[in-house]
């Protein structure tokens, strides 16, 4: 009887990661910002660096449904300098979600939406960058990177060393390992990620981290090293040249 319960919870597994793999996993509600560990770990960052600067825009690349909106939203430094502005960056679900969250955030008295709230479509992001906008800035990325192919990574990766300067600060977090099985993404091991970022002109520093059951991820903490400026098809080389050395 051991052996066939056994054997039934072995078969749900596969059944579930298989289900997993067709469909991707959805994004994450805003209403895990207080409870996930991983965005945790950059909440004493994100923290002092707002701390050090009276203005600045944290521009959430990937944003989601709005979960590190609602992080923020919760930190005392930003409460308390209005001249911090929100700007998130992503699809037209994100869009959506995201709008829908702040507006909610501002009905609760947590959030002003209509002076520390911007959005923009990530195809025009890759388009145009910001024409006014608050220096200086805060760029976080969470678990993105995993889902870009070579081109999507180049072209992020480019777009950043073109825009921004030494004085802005780039936070990653992303997967080492998936908890889940994901069709067509790939996670980035933290040494040839690093060696990435590096050689398309980042200073940086990034941190193995580990959740209390078993998830592999890593934090980065980058700025600009503005001495190095790559053109696009020199990134895409570097992109490639790093998968093919975690794969070979």
């Amino acid at each position: 009887m051991k052996e066939q319960n056994d054997s039934d919870l072995k078969a749900l597994e596969y059944a579930k990661r298989l289900q997993d793999y067709i469909e991707p996993p959805d994004p994450q509600g805003a209403d895990k910002a207080f409870n996930d560990a991983q965005l945790n770990t950059l909440a004493m960052s994100i923290t002092r660096v707002i701390g050090n600067n009276v203005k600045g825009t944290i521009l959430d690349i990937g944003c989601g449904n709005g979960i590190v909106l609602n992080k923020v939203a919760g930190i005392t430094e930003f409460k308390d300098k209005s001249g911090w502005v929100y700007l998130g960056v992503g699809t037209k679900d994100d869009r959506r979600a995201t709008i829908e969250f702040a507006q909610d955030l501002d009905e609760k008295g947590l959030f002003d939406y209509e002076s520390r709230f911007e959005f923009r479509l990530i195809d025009k992001f890759y388009k145009e960058w910001f024409s006014n906008i608050t220096q200086p800035l805060l760029v976080i990325i969470r678990n993105v990177f995993h889902e870009l192919d070579i081109y999507d990574t180049a072209t992020l990766i480019y777009t950043l060393t073109s825009n921004l300067t030494d004085k802005d600060t780039l936070f990653i977090q992303d997967l080492e390992l998936f908890p889940e099985l994901e069709r067509d993404n790939a996670c980035w091991l933290p040494d040839m990620f690093k060696g990435l970022l590096e050689s398309c002109g980042f200073s940086l520093r990034l941190t193995p981290c580990e959740t209390g059951s078993g998830n592999k991820y890593f934090n980065v903490e980058a700025e600009r090293d503005i001495s190095k400026s790559l053109s696009y098809e020199e990134i895409i080389e570097n992109v490639i040249k790093k998968r093919q050395e975690q794969f070979s």
